[in-house]
């Protein structure tokens, strides 16, 4: 990219960071997207048009088609945190915790794969394969997502159970006011 077009280290730099705009300006409206479609159907939409997006960036003409491109890949790469959160919280009726702290353990492991396998490749094909390769292959287990966590009655927007060896009180307390939000 900076042989191609020029660009200084720093120009470099701030063309990595893309995706993060695109997080930060979506991850709380993937949490709506959540609450009113589901985990499943939120994490196969947001890993298929991250991985598209991804992919598109390759062909970009201009640093400002790529720029664009990343940062819509990561405004659908968002959707991950918010879903696989509800997914957890559905599954998992014991360990909950532990499950959620998995999950996360998981976005570290995802970064230091990526930076052991990936840089290879634009070293040998350049930028526009590294995308490439990056982008498709996200798309399959976005895809596969569906396949891979069956519906179940609790992930189409409800709250998850409460689990079975922690029964709620027998004296219900009145429900205490909820704060509203700015963005309800």
């Amino acid at each position: 990219v900076i042989r191609e077009f020029g660009m200084s280290r720093a120009q470099a730099g701030v063309l990595a960071t893309a995706p993060n705009i695109g997080l930060l300006l979506t991850a709380m409206v993937w949490g709506l997207a959540v609450d009113r479609l589901g985990g499943r159907r939120t994490l196969a939409m947001g890993a298929v048009g991250a991985g598209a997006f991804t992919a598109l960036a390759s062909r970009g003409g201009s640093l400002l088609t790529i720029e664009a491109t990343l940062i819509l890949t990561g405004l659908f790469a968002a959707s991950a945190f918010p879903a696989g959160g509800r997914m957890v919280a559905h599954w998992f009726d014991d360990r909950r915790s532990l499950a959620m702290g998995i999950n996360q353990a998981f976005v570290p492991v995802a970064g230091l794969l990526t930076a052991l396998v990936l840089p290879p490749v634009p070293a040998a094909a350049g930028w526009r394969p590294a995308l490439l390769s990056s982008g498709v292959p996200a798309m399959i287990p976005g895809a596969a997502t569906p396949l891979l966590y069956p519906a179940r009655a609790a992930d189409a927007g409800r709250p998850p159970r409460t689990p079975a060896r922690h029964p709620p009180p027998t004296r219900a307390a009145p429900p205490a006011p909820r704060p509203r939000a700015w963005f309800r």
